[in-house]
């Protein structure tokens, strides 16, 4: 798409001149109504469909709605590392804001939306782990923190994926050259081990949640089991009565005998 690229009427509002897309046109407000599920359209916007703008404004529709229901219950009673701000009663958490992080700010995600993590320092994944098994593979934990070889950082992120929104909710923990020797460095890396810990911490709650729904369902087949039998045999007595009035024949006795006894 140029500088010649054809304008018209948004096809979404109808209301502004928008860029062309593959079936219409998009104006930029809609395309900011969209919030960060714009990510989903790639790079090359153009390409979308009025179908696809349409289900990712209603997509952020939906998370401003969640966001306002949550932002009225959140009462963060736990501190992670000094990065997270967790209220343990509604199972959700929220990022520190701030030069010393002592209030949560932004989105508020639930623990259960969790799905993996990683850290990065200075473009390289130093650590990761998968927290819910149910919506990503396993994946492997580096237990070793930074590099004893490195003078200095400049860039230190943890990353967490969740089913909430399509981008990672990302914390900056250093921005700016830091000594790998200095407190900043250190102090760092022991709020990232806490948020870890945390992680797993919510990723063994999960797989107990897990485990009880497989037992519960377990223990339910159980229980019906002998219910179906009790079923069946009533069912074959009713035949065999039918079979001494010479209702029925042995041979139509015998077949419908073995499909109820699942012979």
């Amino acid at each position: 798409m140029g500088i010649f690229s054809k304008k018209g009427l948004c096809s979404i509002c109808g209301k502004e001149k928008g860029k062309e897309i593959s079936d219409g046109f998009v104006c930029k407000d809609c395309e900011l109504r969209c919030g960060m599920f714009i990510t989903k359209l790639g790079d090359n916007k153009s390409l979308g469909r009025v179908q696809d703008y349409t289900k990712l404004i209603e997509k952020n529709k939906e998370y401003l709605k969640i966001q306002e229901e949550r932002k009225a219950i959140f009462k963060p009673n736990k501190e992670i590392g000094g990065i997270m701000f967790v209220d343990e009663e509604h199972g959700l958490w929220s990022w520190g804001s701030g030069m010393f992080k002592k209030k949560p700010e932004g989105p508020i995600y639930h623990i259960y939306e969790i799905v993996s993590y990683y850290i990065v320092e200075d473009g390289d994944v130093i650590s990761r782990g998968t927290v819910n098994s149910s919506h990503a593979a396993g994946t492997k934990i580096v237990i070793n923190h930074g590099s004893s070889s490195k003078q200095n950082c400049s860039q230190l992120d943890l990353c967490i994926n969740t089913t909430l929104i399509p981008v990672p909710a990302r914390m900056r923990m250093i921005q700016s050259t830091t000594k790998t020797s200095s407190l900043v460095y250190r102090n760092s890396h022991r709020q990232l081990k806490d948020a870890e810990n945390f992680l797993a911490g919510v990723k063994l709650q999960i797989c107990n949640e897990q485990l009880k729904k497989v037992k519960v369902t377990v223990s339910t087949k159980s229980a019906e089991q002998p219910k179906q039998a009790d079923d069946s045999l009533a069912k074959i007595k009713q035949l065999k009565e039918l079979l001494d009035m010479g209702a029925i024949t042995e041979e139509e006795f015998n077949t419908k005998k073995k499909e109820l006894l699942n012979l």
